[in-house]
């Protein structure tokens, strides 16, 4: 077999476009917001690993913050009761339901922002507070109290932090000019305390594990789908046009192979190497103007095939090839059509969209 010329990969907008190209802005618009809940959605997710994850002092100190919840939306749909958590004499949770909340039964959390504390917003007024409204804020009282009696030290601490205004006074240092330093204090007891342990912790970690898997096995799946779709549409990735290129190269070598059979039609029989190279090119634009559903001639094939491989095909030769196509055109019909003597296949199979695209699945999965 002789040698081809050597092909220029040119991923023309012809041959390549982009998967947003040609949609409508509306869809546009609703894929980038559903974009941007996506990755609101990881990046609150990795602040709950990351808070999860801090040691007990580094919980006392990051809930004693001014806003310890920025960067995280928390899901308030699980009501736990009292009873349900177990702690040990040291008020460290040994069981409890699974809660995605890292600041329950903080007690620097509870001192500086539970209880009755409604807020301030700037359209609605006077509203509820983070922790008026969670559905879980009984039990995390009760265990943020039990935490803050746990020792004489820290109930001392929290008893003068009570006397010079409490949260209250933090809010108001002109009214209460000592709270904050008492609160320094108690934040300070509680740290060399050690802090307190829960086993929710572990637990939240691994959901958050489960959840990262199966949000990673999402967007493979969309993005699998979205090429299948961009690909029936005729917007063709890299890595199909190479399972294209494919699919043409294993037609040209079986057309030399089969070209000295006995039995086979005129326009088959005794092909040179190089007409078997411009068939099997003629074969490869069509089936890219069937996908895409435009107009197979011998004139447009001319025009995709000097798009497609200009170095092969000059465009000075436009006419010639034109002419050249129509009888390759011809042939490729009868090779997917014509069966040799003792066979039951035709010498080229048919090109079938829905097999390639789950080769190409296989080929090149997107993987989580």
């Amino acid at each position: 077999m002789q040698q081809k010329p050597t092909r220029l990969r040119r991923e023309s907008g012809y041959w390549m476009r982009s998967f947003n190209a040609g949609r409508k802005e509306n869809k546009r618009g609703k894929q980038k917001e559903l974009h941007h809940i996506s990755w609101r959605s990881a990046m609150s997710e990795k602040r709950l690993r990351e808070l999860f994850s801090l040691t007990p002092k580094q919980k006392v100190r990051h809930w004693a913050g001014h806003d310890p919840w920025q960067g995280m939306r928390l899901d308030n749909k699980v009501q736990i009761s009292m009873n349900a958590v177990l702690r040990d004499n040291d008020c460290h949770i040994i069981r409890m339901p699974l809660l995605m909340k890292p600041c329950f039964g903080q007690p620097t959390a509870y001192v500086r922002h539970g209880g009755s504390q409604p807020i301030s917003h700037p359209r609605f007024g006077t509203v509820k507070s983070r922790c008026m409204r969670c559905l879980a804020s009984d039990a995390c009282e009760r265990v943020a109290k039990a935490r803050l009696s746990v020792t004489p030290d820290i109930k001392s601490a929290f008893v003068r932090f009570g006397q010079a205004g409490g949260s209250f006074g933090l809010k108001n240092p002109s009214v209460c000019p000592t709270a904050q330093r008492e609160f320094d204090g108690l934040v300070s007891v509680i740290v060399s305390h050690g802090g307190f342990r829960s086993g929710n912790d572990t637990a939240a970690l691994a959901e958050l594990d489960s959840r990262e898997v199966e949000r990673k096995r999402r967007e493979a799946e969309n993005k699998r789908l979205a090429r299948r779709k961009a690909i029936k549409r005729g917007y063709f990735t890299t890595e199909f046009l190479d399972l294209l290129e494919r699919e043409r190269e294993e037609r040209e070598i079986q057309l030399v192979l089969a070209s000295s059979w006995d039995g086979l039609p005129r326009n088959v029989g005794r092909i040179r190497n190089h007409s078997a190279q411009i068939t099997a090119d003629v074969w490869f634009v069509r089936e890219c103007k069937r996908i895409r559903g435009e107009d197979v001639n011998p004139a447009s094939i001319a025009r995709a095939l000097i798009n497609k491989w200009p170095d092969i095909y000059p465009s000075s030769n436009f006419n010639s090839l034109r002419q050249r196509t129509k009888t390759d055109l011809a042939r490729v019909d009868t090779l997917e059509r014509f069966i040799v003597k003792g066979s039951s296949k035709p010498i080229w199979p048919r090109f079938d969209l829905a097999v390639a695209l789950d080769e190409l699945d296989l080929i090149t999965p997107y993987t989580p």
